[in-house]
């Protein structure tokens, strides 16, 4: 998800047209695929890739590199 959309001078983390998009993708989804969810990846921070969640209007769920099993 970070890198979706990317923004010369920026790391390309967390973008607004990133969010922008996720919300419309949402929309769709959740109006034409009911009990469907979407999953981010975004091997960030947790606090930084909770961001991807918005305000329940953006991903459904999130996994975390680092927390997963090696």
């Amino acid at each position: 998800m970070p890198y979706l959309y990317e923004r010369e001078g920026t790391n390309c983390e967390n973008l607004l047209e990133t969010h922008a998009f996720l919300k419309q993708l949402r929309s769709h989804v959740d109006a034409k695929y009911p009990n469907r969810m979407l999953l981010a990846e975004a091997n960030q921070w947790p606090e930084d890739a909770a961001q991807y969640y918005g305000a329940g209007d953006e991903c459904h769920m999130n996994f975390h590199f680092p927390l997963m099993p090696r």
